[in-house]
């Protein structure tokens, strides 16, 4: 194991580096800071500032420049605030973490419990509603999910009992600025309901197949043949071999989380990794950009290396070598 992990980890060494070329090279491509000045500036201050963002050089030097700083750890300065780039971004990336975390938990516990509940008692009315409803889920964009929770809940909700307990933006009320309160739980609850939504109907589908596939193995009917209990044969031998296909699915969705829920935190305002590219893309700041693409990057390839260990913790039988 400890040999297979040291070799995944040296092949994501060449895995980054092309990327981070193609990553420079589509958001330089795509952004021109010097377009987006004001009117009436002349083409010499247009090339002096192209001189001062050292954009006048070519773009293998401008690329060995940012790799350089990179490595190092220097994300940079933000071209139109002209302040470190990493206070904001980890500030949006905490924020990004803390709701999809909340979201994923959500998620995996309702997902996980429907697929097993579905499959341990297939056909029956409740498989047949969880169906559907996966369905439905499926269906509805996680925009307009988001906007009908803020209408029903917040304005509809308002005006039935006059007042409500959710917020349909931001992260914290006015004056309240704790990491860990009742308000910022608040806050949160309607957009993580946004993300969970899709979530729970693909993994409630995805756990009943591999648990209906589970089930119908040799070693189940052993298992039972030899009185062991029905519960501990769904908890100990079915549910831990049907996790194997999930692990997969939450450790790249873990992984994508730090690239920010970028359409909910738009929706709701929250001021976290999707909503801070938004912001840094519109403004052609691509200093913010960068950084944000490789810190992506990292995460995915970090969190598949998670998952592959993950299949043999869950399954003895797959060995890597």
């Amino acid at each position: 194991m400890l040999r297979y992990v040291i070799r995944r980890l040296l092949w994501t060494i060449p895995i980054l580096f092309i990327t981070s070329i193609l990553v420079f090279v589509a958001i330089k491509a795509t952004t021109n800071p010097a377009a987006l000045r004001g009117p009436g500036i002349s083409s010499d201050d247009v090339l002096r500032y192209k001189q001062q963002l050292g954009l006048d050089k070519s773009g293998t030097e401008q690329y060995l420049i940012w790799l350089k700083h990179i490595v190092r750890g220097d994300l940079g300065i933000s071209l139109e605030t002209r302040q470190a780039v990493w206070p904001d971004l980890q500030t949006a990336m905490w924020n990004t973490i803390r709701l999809g975390l909340f979201a994923w938990i959500i998620t995996i516990m309702v997902g996980v419990t429907i697929g097993v509940v579905s499959a341990v008692k297939q056909y029956s009315w409740f498989d047949n509603a969880s169906t559907g409803t996966s369905f439905v889920g499926l269906s509805v964009p996680p925009f307009f999910f988001g906007l009908v929770l803020q209408l029903v809940l917040v304005l509809k909700f308002q005006d039935w009992f006059g007042a409500t307990p959710f917020y349909t933006s931001q992260m914290n009320s006015p004056g309240q600025s704790c990491s860990l309160c009742i308000d910022r739980f608040r806050h949160m609850v309607l957009p993580a309901l946004t993300i969970a939504v899709q979530g729970i109907a693909i993994y409630s589908r995805l756990m009943r197949a591999s648990m209906l596939d589970v089930m119908s193995s040799d070693y189940m009917r052993t298992a039972r043949a030899k009185g062991i209990s029905e519960r501990r044969v769904i908890v100990r031998h079915a549910m831990r071999n049907a996790l194997i296909p999930v692990t997969t699915f939450a450790a790249l969705d873990v992984g994508a989380i730090i690239g920010g829920l970028i359409v909910t935190e738009q929706v709701f305002q929250w001021p976290g990794m999707g909503l801070y590219f938004l912001n840094s893309f519109s403004d052609g700041d691509y200093a913010r950009v960068l950084p944000w693409m490789m810190i992506v990057v990292v995460s995915v390839v970090l969190f598949n290396l998670i998952a592959d260990i993950l299949y043999g913790v869950l399954d003895p039988r797959i060995r890597v070598g």
